[in-house]
């Protein structure tokens, strides 16, 4: 038989806006971010209380014709991963102020799609058609 453990909530008193998704907490319980379900802005706010810590417009830090994708995450309790829909651009932002930190650079020939932050300075991708994972991590010194 497998034990039972009991576990308390934080309840969120807020209303995720009609046009976001709800895609993370910060690590250290802070803040949660939300993602637009079109070509709105990604929004942090804080937790618990729900106001809106900071908020960020693609189209200030994307291409033309790109968005943000619903995938991002807290990479740390600092960093935010972000990524872009048509253009696959992927960048780390200030956990407070959704400022740009720096433009993620792969290799050729790595996996860009389906990003999911750790939480403990590691990201996730995913190719759907090869079935391939890859785990990244910023370089030394970066």
């Amino acid at each position: 038989m497998i034990p039972t453990t009991k576990v308390s909530v934080d309840c969120l008193d807020v209303h995720i806006g009609h046009h976001e998704r709800d895609v993370g907490v910060r690590p250290d319980g802070r803040q949660y971010l939300a993602t637009p379900h079109s070509d709105g802005a990604l929004t942090v706010h804080a937790f618990p209380g729900g106001h809106v810590d900071a908020s960020l417009d693609g189209e200030k830090v994307l291409p033309e014709d790109d968005w943000f994708d619903f995938q991002a995450g807290y990479v740390t309790n600092e960093l935010i991963l972000v990524g872009s829909v048509e253009k696959e651009i992927h960048l780390l932002l200030s956990a407070d102020t959704l400022t740009p930190v720096t433009r993620i650079e792969y290799p050729d020939g790595a996996t860009r799609q389906c990003i999911s932050a750790t939480g403990r300075g590691t990201w996730l991708t995913l190719d759907f058609v090869k079935g391939r994972h890859q785990v990244w991590r910023l370089a030394e010194g970066a």
